[in-house]
């Protein structure tokens, strides 16, 4: 039964009907004002994270003279040529060895190139390759290198013995440097027993 004394938003004699319609359409207006936000939302992590690379310049020539660094990396490390192996990177370098060891200032990359080409590396040879490079801005660049161990007259070895290495690359007074290297081996792949 309707009570005609109830009030509802300051208005008497409306009654429960009022309040029934008045909460149907506050829950529209929630709903469509949830739906907008939720479509907003939608969008804008559509949007995200970022997608970070430069598209405003032609990178054909930069990309020859990173390709030409890691050829002159490759020859330095073949040759043992301290010199030509560290050559391209920058007075405040950092490089992270295969061991987890980092090496930051170039007078220390040397060093460390100087220790283990004539140690370890000395009698060792590999094959590079620049797998991929993006240029985050017209002056920085992330690219990744393979490596795998050759024989010395360049054929490659079975051995299991691969690199991936991780090259931030950065544009100084007209020319590209290395700026830093993190440098990962690849587990040989190992066959899995099936009995």
């Amino acid at each position: 039964m309707k009570n005609p004394s109830v009030t509802c938003g300051g208005t008497a004699g409306r009654g429960l009907p009022y309040l029934n319609s008045t909460r149907q359409g506050l829950a529209r207006l929630l709903i469509t004002g949830f739906m907008g936000i939720l479509g907003f939302m939608m969008k804008k992590l559509s949007d995200w994270p970022p997608t970070v690379e430069d598209t405003t310049t032609d990178h054909t020539d930069d990309i020859d003279a990173i390709r030409n660094m890691i050829v002159d990396i490759e020859t330095g490390f073949n040759s043992n040529d301290i010199e030509l192996s560290v050559k391209h990177f920058t007075k405040n370098a950092s490089v992270v060895n295969v061991l987890g060891a980092q090496t930051s200032g170039w007078n220390a990359i040397v060093e460390a190139n100087r220790q283990g080409l004539a140690g370890l590396l000395k009698n060792e040879y590999a094959r590079y390759e620049l797998v991929d490079i993006v240029f985050l801005r017209p002056d920085v660049a992330v690219g990744h290198k393979h490596a795998r161990a050759v024989t010395p007259a360049g054929d490659l070895m079975d051995n299991g013995s691969a690199m991936i290495a991780l090259y931030i690359f950065v544009k100084q007074d007209g020319r590209w440097w290395v700026a830093a290297r993190q440098n990962t081996l690849i587990p040989p792949k190992t066959e899995v027993s099936r009995s």
